[in-house]
């Protein structure tokens, strides 16, 4: 640690990802971005070819975040019927990267966790109506309430949601670390480099040591 203006700052990824006060934060991991015969695949006509990778390798790390103890938290993208959560703001940005504007529509089978990384029972979901994880939810609510002083995000869209949500963290005072080998996006490679480099980024393999070091017990004194 080292000390700002009398505050004590964490320093390293140790201190930041420590299990105590770390949350696990996966943000859209849905049918309608990541499937095939998802809105992405179908109107979108994206390339998902890197999917399954990202998919594995967050899947991974949530697993690694499971044994350690910490708090998971699974964001759902949702989007009501006949648009009634999007304003004509929000609309006019949306239909500038969609073709479809009414995808990860409540309730759907596009609205429903991707296989495999399907939230627990007892993990907490949080249902979004923007980008950002925080606007209007009660995730600051649920991570407050339960001592959490940093987050871990994984998921899509890197310079869509998992860029707001990162960036909102911050804004709302938590240290963030996002495994950027478990994100994706349909961008180019310069857009996605872009907004990594905008936010504060580690290796899954990197948290996941932490993490480990820490269910490591100490050695027993010698007599």
């Amino acid at each position: 640690m080292k000390e700002i203006f009398g505050k004590l700052i964490y320093e390293t990824l140790e201190e930041v990802v420590a299990p105590h006060h770390t949350a696990m934060v996966l943000v859209d991991m849905q049918n309608d971005f990541l499937s095939p015969g998802g809105n992405s695949d179908v109107n979108e006509r994206r390339d998902l070819a890197l999917v399954p990778e990202m998919i594995a390798s967050l899947g991974r790390l949530l697993g690694h975040a499971r044994q350690a103890g910490l708090l998971v938290v699974h964001l759902q993208n949702t989007t009501l019927p006949n648009g009634l959560s999007d304003s004509p703001s929000f609309l006019a940005a949306k239909s500038r990267t969609h073709k479809n504007l009414a995808y990860t529509l409540d309730g759907s089978w596009g609205h429903e966790f991707v296989p495999g990384l399907e939230p627990l029972s007892g993990e907490v979901v949080v249902k979004k109506h923007r980008s950002s994880g925080f606007v209007n939810t009660d995730l600051d609510l649920i991570l407050r309430a339960n001592g959490i002083e940093a987050v871990v995000i994984g998921g899509c869209i890197t310079n869509g949601c998992v860029m707001a949500t990162a960036m909102h963290a911050r804004f709302n005072d938590y240290y963030v670390a996002v495994a950027h080998d478990c994100v994706w996006t349909w961008a180019d490679d310069a857009t996605r480099d872009a907004a990594l480099r905008m936010m504060d980024t580690a290796t899954s393999s990197d948290i996941t040591a932490v993490w480990a070091h820490a269910r490591t017990p100490l050695p027993e004194p010698v007599a």
